[in-house]
């Protein structure tokens, strides 16, 4: 790199007696081979391109945060350039924010032009901020009984319980939109598993959650006043009622096993029926989708095997998130774009055995949907 112009990041600078500079600004996108190095103008370009570029997105949920060491391993800055946005894995509350951490988040937000999210497990009320006690959830106004065998009264059919219930949702929705926005955060991803957890007063019940995400809905996402904030939902999300997916900007599919494009394409078709409504057409739910591997448990082999048609037409055996990237969803015989396609703990990659370069996995996958250009 001839030409690198960091005018006014010190932190970057402190990185680079660590680290070579092309360990984390390393080219993949045809928009930015144009620059020359890491000039502003490349940034700006980075930039720009991000903004134009809304489908087939580069994404990881991200774990072990701490934005400083002598290893990228652990901070933003040190995802590949055209990681479009990433998912907060671990604690993320305002108080929790070190020097470092506050000074990385900036630096991935505002130099790369990424985006980052929370991810929140959502089951019931006032979780991550108070306790899971009757006492706990009496503090935001929820005061139904909860068993083993699920919330009893959880959508109340008494017009006078059922607007408390609501109040108490939209009470907490509120308080978790406030931390989010002191820590500097572009969004939400609530943590959607109804089938785990069974008890749960939000996410066991349809209705609840559809209320939860409107209530995020006033503060982020595409129906909120704020351009360029982000709401999602992960996990189970062929479990959400219709009325929720307006509200979303991304499902996150936590695809970790799906062995084939075939697959892919059947849960494509099956969500597409389920959400494509007279305001919401099937190319509107496809461009929120995205696909994801599982590097917690197979970041060695780029999330596994996955099979899929070749260039040639002849079946082919890749490693999932290439094919995850490289996969387009066809509901009935027509093609669509996606969203994008990542991995959960996409940290674990940053060093592969037996690979050159960090991330090798993610850079990879990200060539064969944005081609360096010639």
């Amino acid at each position: 790199m001839n030409k690198i112009l960091l005018i006014g990041l010190s932190m970057l600078l402190c990185f680079a007696c660590f680290t070579s500079c092309d360990d984390w600004t390393e080219v993949e996108s045809k928009t930015l081979e144009t620059g020359d190095g890491k000039s502003p103008e490349y940034y700006e370009n980075l930039r720009k391109w991000k903004a134009e570029t809304q489908h087939d997105m580069a994404f990881g949920w991200f774990g072990f945060w701490s934005g400083e060491g002598t290893s990228l391993g652990n901070s933003m800055i040190g995802l590949p350039d055209s990681v479009h946005v990433i998912s907060l894995w671990g604690p993320w509350l305002p108080h929790t924010m070190t020097e470092a951490k506050k000074k990385d988040l900036k630096t991935f937000q505002t130099l790369k032009g990424s985006k980052v999210m929370v991810c929140m497990f959502m089951e019931y009320v006032g979780q991550g901020l108070t306790s899971k006690n009757a006492e706990g959830r009496a503090s935001w106004g929820w005061t139904w009984e909860h068993a083993s065998s699920g919330c009893k009264k959880c959508v109340s059919t008494d017009p006078e319980e059922r607007a408390l219930q609501v109040a108490a949702i939209e009470k907490y929705a509120e308080a978790i939109a406030d931390s989010l926005k002191r820590g500097g955060y572009d969004g939400l991803d609530i943590d959607y598993e109804p089938q785990s957890h069974n008890a749960a007063e939000l996410v066991s019940h349809p209705e609840n959650t559809e209320v939860l995400v409107r209530a995020f809905s006033k503060h982020f996402g595409p129906k909120s006043p704020n351009p360029g904030t982000l709401l999602a939902v992960d996990g189970q999300v062929e479990k959400l009622t219709a009325a929720t997916i307006p509200y979303l900007d991304y499902l996150l599919y936590q695809a970790y096993s799906t062995p084939s494009a075939y697959s892919l394409n059947s849960f494509a078709t099956a969500i597409s029926k389920k959400y494509t409504t007279e305001t919401m057409t099937t190319e509107e739910v496809l461009k929120k989708l995205f696909v994801t591997v599982n590097f917690e448990s197979y970041s060695a082999t780029g999330g596994g095997a996955f099979s899929m048609t070749g260039e040639d037409g002849k079946t082919i055996s890749v490693n999932r998130l290439e094919g995850f990237a490289r996969w387009q969803p066809v509901v009935d015989g027509e093609t669509y774009r996606k969203g994008g396609y990542g991995a959960y703990h996409i940290e674990k990659e940053y060093t592969i055995s037996g690979k050159s370069g960090f991330y090798p996995w993610t850079r990879n996958a990200i060539r064969w949907v944005h081609p360096p250009q010639e």
